[in-house]
């Protein structure tokens, strides 16, 4: 069912009843981005909200401009991702976060905070945008610009893609892991050579 009609919207999918995500902050910027982009949705794909996420909903305004959606299958969301303007990671603290990473693979720029994980893996102005923790006033500047300039945001859906195939794609990941191992075990790996 999904929204219908082809609506721009921003894409969260995460576990928002965890307080690391940090879901309030991130109603409060996307009020400040609303202003400038009334016909703008912020989906959350997920957990359902927690009673303090829908009343910093309304305390900014935002009524049906926030769509809470249930948790979907893997390959259910890919849709979601290639039809979002931007994936939001609002979080406080983040490892390797399987959805900023899901995003990119689908051709999704990603504005994150500078939590721990995307710093690994967003590079600023090519794959996204990385801005200070917890500050709303720097997200909801970083999805403007974004918006401001679809040329350069059509341009970073190809990057995203490009960025995830040479890093993220699974035989990458395993030889990086395959060779930290080597380096770190070099004589379990020669006895194995050996045998």
């Amino acid at each position: 069912e999904g929204l219908g009609v082809r609506v721009p919207f921003l894409l969260f999918t995460a576990r928002i009843r965890d307080p690391r995500k940090n879901v309030w902050m991130l109603l409060r910027a996307f009020a400040r981005v609303s202003a400038a982009h009334p016909d703008l949705k912020l989906v959350f794909i997920g957990d359902p909200p927690l009673d303090s996420h829908l009343a910093v909903r309304d305390e900014c305004g935002l009524g049906d401009s926030v769509v809470f959606l249930p948790p979907l299958p893997r390959v259910e969301l890919v849709p979601y991702y290639q039809a979002a303007e931007l994936f939001v990671l609002s979080s406080s603290q983040e490892g390797l976060g399987i959805s900023f990473i899901e995003a990119l693979a689908c051709g999704l720029p990603v504005v994150a905070t500078r939590c721990g994980g995307p710093e690994g893996v967003i590079i600023e102005g090519e794959t996204g945008w990385l801005v200070p923790n917890d500050d709303e006033a720097a997200f909801a500047g970083a999805i403007l610009r974004a918006l401001s300039d679809p040329a350069r945001l059509s341009a970073m859906r190809d990057n995203c893609r490009r960025y995830a195939e040479r890093e993220l794609a699974r035989p990458v990941v395993e030889e990086k892991l395959l060779a930290a191992l080597r380096e770190v075990f070099p004589t379990h790996f020669r006895e194995a050579r050996d045998e």
